[in-house]
């Protein structure tokens, strides 16, 4: 699977568990997004203490407001259909699965990014 994923919040772990469950897929970290100058992503992957005030970030910033974002919250009771809309998926399982459930989706989301029928919905060449 190809695609750059951008990790916010320096997680090693989730960083090594996302390059091994997607074979090709590129992954930097960066604690915030004021870190992430000159980082190509296609996804935006939000796991780090405060994770609602780095999505703002990520919304207001120049080159990642219009990516999909996965956002690690645990714990908190959020309805996944209302921030999907607006391209956020959320995982807030807080038990052992949380880090297969976060592999899970950003999988999805590099798969529908890259599949060909996306490129003539853009206008773009597949990639």
């Amino acid at each position: 699977m190809k695609g750059n994923i951008l990790l916010l919040g320096e997680n090693g772990s989730l960083a090594s568990s996302l390059e091994d469950g997607l074979k090709g897929a590129s992954v930097r970290s960066a604690c915030c997004v004021a870190d992430t100058e000159g980082i190509g992503a296609d996804i935006v992957v939000i796991a780090c203490d405060h994770p609602f005030e780095e999505l703002s970030q990520v919304r207001v910033h120049p080159h990642l407001f219009s990516l999909p974002v996965v956002l690690v919250a645990p714990g908190e009771n959020l309805d996944e259909s209302l921030w999907r809309r607006a391209g956020v998926w959320t995982v807030t399982t807080a038990g052992y699965d949380r880090v297969d459930t976060i592999v899970r989706s950003v999988g999805r989301l590099l798969s529908r990014l890259h599949h060909p029928s996306t490129a003539r919905l853009v206008n773009e060449p597949a990639a």
